[in-house]
């Protein structure tokens, strides 16, 4: 759990005309509970927000955009301020922001991030002091580069630890798991703004998850513990495995039917299995009959042949020798000739695989330096980022003059490389694929014309009659259809019983899996209906109205990429999202209810939430009241609202009166200091900042 104690915005400006150099800025004490940040609408409240999400690393929840991109030109660029009634022109030299913050055991840190740093922009560092005992610990991190969720020197992973919040990984969009990363994770305490009220978790970064919003939820509500995750991901890579070696012997045996003219029924993937199946399917393409019928047939075919008393001379089986044996010969050179092209295209492969794991090496490398060369600038530096030992270090150890421009050309240089390779080994992958199935293809062709030579020359030693020249090819031709049939029934054989195992373990692990999901749905299924309970007893506190004689409730439904979110309930089998039910106030007031629910039922949660203007759609007075009064009764975590000094009510445009905060505050019997902490900001724009 995490919360402000103070937030301080310093913004140092130089006022070109007088040559005068100044700070501004805000100093916001902070209480536990609730909390109002109160202005005129050009007074800069939502500066000041943005300025929170930035603080934390979080800007991306703004407009999905790193570093200062989302802030206001105020503190980034220039502003204007009054004096003597007279408006002056100040330009920002150094902005930072800093937040003394807690946890839950009483813990204290002050996070200073620069906006803008003696004229330049460094948004990849944040600067840490923590005390511990009577010790002060002060530490630069950096943020938004590879391991920045890793210790030793990560704002997020310290930022999580700090915070008790756990990294897990979840499904990815490709093959890998994905962390949760805490960019994620504090879409649970933010609603900005412009597109905030929009829909539930508007801005929030998947970071290439899987259905983001739904993994967050379950994050949340801790459905599953981490060693759980690990099961279901370990068991859910066996299936994958085994249905890999399923279709491994399946496309064998594919291979092998094309290779000797049969017909194979292809079975499908394992998961597609409804029982064990008991034979693979082989036919013969001429008879439409089974490979069993047809090599019975053929043994039959063998045995009338040898019956047969036609002779032939030995001239003639010499002759039938050397012409098997120039065939033999011919394809033999041309089986070494492919064999030593699939050989060199094997070697090749490897040697670009080399290739690619020094680029990838020399990448990691050139990124480490970058970070480090953000980071070893400062004498509070305790562990190198690259090699993690205990500072200082000798200079000629780590590069510290390497210049980030270098740095960046040595990576974009890198990648063309490896993309130029990673093209190739695909090439070659595909060509050593196909060259593989022509390989059996070869070898089978070799197999049989050595079988014909070998007949042909045990055939010139025998003195007995034989057949005649028809005949020997007759038999021939049969002999070999045979032997090629008996080797694919002994295939055909082994295939079936590894497919057997293959089921049996399928069944073995899906069935481990069901059982892990069951139970993580059980669990899922619990915490989700405390979560509705409290969800729609807020929403109809904080006067929900739209469809009152329906039911609110949120989608169980896993498989809905709707999944956990609030839904109007018609009847029993109709479900349909909230937010095409319901007029635009009650919708926000639904975005109230969902994200203060969470709130109070959330098991691992940043611990705060900010709104920035929550009073929005023109709402009631009485709703907004209800907003305040429930969220005074926060005591444990903490509720930030950025609000307009008059809000826009519903009882303003009908009446034309306008009432203050102040006023619905005490409507509402609550009171300063002990239900709420307010700060007033003062002017009428965002270039006005309190002098410091």
């Amino acid at each position: 759990m995490l919360q402000f104690e103070r937030f301080k915005l310093t913004v140092k400006a130089h006022n070109p005309s007088t040559n005068e150099t100044k700070a501004f800025g805000r100093d916001i004490v902070l209480g536990d509970g609730l909390n109002f940040i109160v202005g005129e609408n050009t007074s800069g409240k939502t500066t000041i927000a943005k300025c929170f999400y930035y603080v934390l690393g979080m800007e991306e929840l703004i407009e999905a955009k790193r570093g200062i991109d989302s802030l206001d030109k105020s503190v980034k660029d220039q502003f204007t301020a009054t004096r003597d009634g007279m408006e002056e022109l100040w330009y920002v030299r150094t902005a930072y922001v800093e937040a003394k913050m807690c946890n839950e055991n009483d813990e204290h840190i002050i996070i200073k991030r620069y906006i803008k740093q003696n004229g330049s922009t460094s948004t990849n560092t944040i600067y840490v002091r923590r005390k511990i005992g009577e010790v002060e610990d002060a530490k630069e991190y950096f943020l938004h580069n590879a391991g920045d969720h890793t210790p030793p020197n990560g704002f997020y992973h310290m930022l999580a630890e700090f915070s008790g919040l756990d990294l897990l990984k979840y499904q990815g969009l490709g093959d890998e798991d994905v962390l949760m990363y805490m960019q994620t994770v504090f879409a649970l305490s933010f609603v900005e703004q412009t597109r905030g009220w929009s829909d539930f978790f508007a801005t929030i970064r998947g970071m290439n998850m899987y259905r983001p919003k739904q993994r967050l939820i379950e994050y949340a509500l801790n459905v599953e513990t981490n060693n759980e995750l690990i099961n279901r991901r370990k068991l859910q890579e066996k299936i994958k495995e085994l249905d890999s070696e399923w279709q491994k012997i399946l496309n064998e045996a594919k291979n092998v039917a094309m290779m000797n003219d049969l017909i194979f029924v292809d079975l499908g993937n394992l998961k597609e299995q409804k029982s064990q199946p008991e034979q693979l399917s082989f036919g013969n393409r001429d008879g439409n009959e089974s490979v069993e019928r047809y090599v019975n047939k053929l043994r039959s075919e063998i045995q009338s042949i040898n019956s047969e008393s036609q002779t032939t001379n030995e001239s003639e089986k010499v002759a039938l020798y050397k012409k098997l044996k120039q065939e033999f010969d011919e394809l033999w050179e041309k089986y070494r000739d492919f064999i030593e092209n699939y050989n060199s295209d094997k070697n090749k492969l490897a040697s670009v695989l080399i290739q690619l794991d020094r680029l990838d090496d020399e990448i990691k490398k050139n990124q480490n330096l970058m970070q480090a060369s953000n980071l070893i600038t400062s004498n509070q530096i305790d562990y190198c980022p690259v090699c993690h030992q205990e500072m200082p270090v000798q200079t000629e150890s780590v590069n510290i003059e390497a210049q980030k421009e270098d740095l960046k050309r040595n990576v974009k240089q890198l990648t063309m490389q490896k993309g130029f390779l990673e093209s190739m080994r695909t090439r070659l992958q595909n060509s050593l694929e196909e060259k593989g199935i022509y390989s059996q293809y070869y070898e089978q062709l070799v197999d049989d014309k050595k079988l014909e030579l070998n007949m042909a020359f045990e055939g010139m030693g025998d003195d007995a009659s034989i057949p005649s020249r028809h005949s020997m090819y007759k038999q021939a031709e049969a002999q070999l259809k045979y032997s090629r049939l008996v080797k694919v029934l002994k295939k055909k054989s082994e295939w079936e019983e590894s497919l057997k195992l293959l089921y049996e373990a399928y069944l073995k692990n899906q069935n481990q899996l069901n059982e892990l999901t069951g139970n993580k749905k059980d669990t899922l299924n619990q915490k989700l209906l405390k979560m509705e309970t409290e969800f729609s007893k807020l929403a109809s506190k904080y006067g929900y109205s739209s469809n009152g004689r329906h039911l609110l409730g949120l989608l169980m439904e896993e498989k809905s990429g709707y999944c956990y979110f609030p839904i109007v309930l018609y009847g029993n089998d109709e479900m349909i999202p909230v937010r095409s039910m319901s007029s635009a106030s009650d919708f926000v007031r639904c975005i109230w209810a969902y994200y203060t629910a969470l709130l109070l039922a959330a098991e691992r949660h940043p611990g705060f939430l900010l709104l920035d203007e929550p009073c929005q759609q023109s709402m009631s007075e009485d709703s907004l009241k209800a907003l305040f009064k429930n969220c005074s009764q926060i005591k444990q975590k903490q509720v930030l609202l950025f609000c307009s000094s008059s809000p826009q009510t519903e009882e303003s445009e009908k009446y034309n009166r306008q009432k203050s905060i102040d006023d619905m505050l005490r409507e509402a019997n609550l009171k300063e200091g002990e239900d709420f902490a307010i700060h007033h900001i003062s002017g009428h724009s965002v270039d006005e900042l309190s002098a410091m």
